[in-house]
């Protein structure tokens, strides 16, 4: 498979001309795009992996910073950026802490970078269509919400009950589950339970979401030892960065358990 990566600068540097050489070793096609809207768009489709080189330009253009993390979000894509302390703080207040934003400080190791770069790719080009996320929850407009955001990189599956949870997880199956902590009917932690007491279900993952977020109400949740606990109030940014994270861990669990089996 071509290694494809989206260079986006402004105005060649020692440093520029070093990664791009180092790039092109390992085996990367290159698409170069200046710090602009058309610029990026133009070439977005070509790659599979978006590098961005910070400057006084890039990060103080909010606007332009604001429309890269949406056209990751929107295509998934998979953006790095390098830059300086300073600039990677000012670039924190718009990209969250997530699997699909990486950042390297100045200075850097290039050959480390190049090979960071390598697996960012792999994991970028690696099929998800199978990762499936049952979404739970008697809020159907919370559910179309959350299955907007999340299926653009994973299979999604909404129902409205924990009867019917219990049901798509004895017959199909799912990798992680987002469950609604107050249902009316079974409750998540009813659904938690029953899952763990059935050995039937097999090795479920859950994440709790729950619009509570006083002391006790946390206690309680945590106290079942879901895989998470997230608040509905998270924004889509905090939420896809959450389901990311748990995915990267979820892939290294898969592949270290087939090597120890080979």
């Amino acid at each position: 498979m071509n290694k494809r990566i989206l260079f986006i600068y402004n105005g060649l540097s020692f440093l520029i001309n070093a990664i791009e050489m180092n790039l092109r070793f390992d085996g990367f096609e290159i698409y170069r795009a200046s710090a602009t809207t058309d610029n990026v768009n133009q070439h977005a489709d070509d790659a599979d992996l978006i590098l961005l080189y910070l400057s006084n330009y890039t990060f103080l253009n909010m606007d332009f910073m604001h429309f890269i993390k949406e056209l990751c979000f929107e295509r998934n894509k998979t953006l790095c950026m390098i830059g300086d302390p300073e600039e990677l703080a000012a670039v924190d207040e718009v990209f969250p802490h997530s699997p699909r934003f990486i950042r390297f400080q100045r200075p850097f190791d290039i050959r480390q970078m190049i090979a960071k770069l390598s697996e960012m790719h792999w994991k970028a080009t690696e099929p998800l269509e199978d990762r499936r996320v049952l979404v739970v929850d008697d809020d159907e407009d919370y559910c179309l919400l959350l299955s907007g955001w999340l299926s653009r990189k994973y299979t999604v599956i909404t129902v409205h009950n924990g009867q019917d949870a219990l049901k798509v997880l004895r017959e199909e199956g799912a990798d992680l589950v987002l469950l609604d902590y107050e249902m009316p009917g079974m409750s998540g932690p009813e659904v938690l339970r029953q899952i763990l007491k059935d050995e039937s279900y097999g090795r479920v993952y859950v994440f709790f979401l729950t619009g509570r977020d006083d002391r006790d109400s946390v206690m309680e949740a945590l106290g079942l030892k879901p895989k998470k606990y997230l608040l509905k109030s998270m924004d889509r940014d905090q939420l896809i960065a959450a389901v990311d994270t748990f995915f990267v861990g979820y892939r290294r669990r898969r592949v270290q358990k087939k090597e120890a089996s080979e």
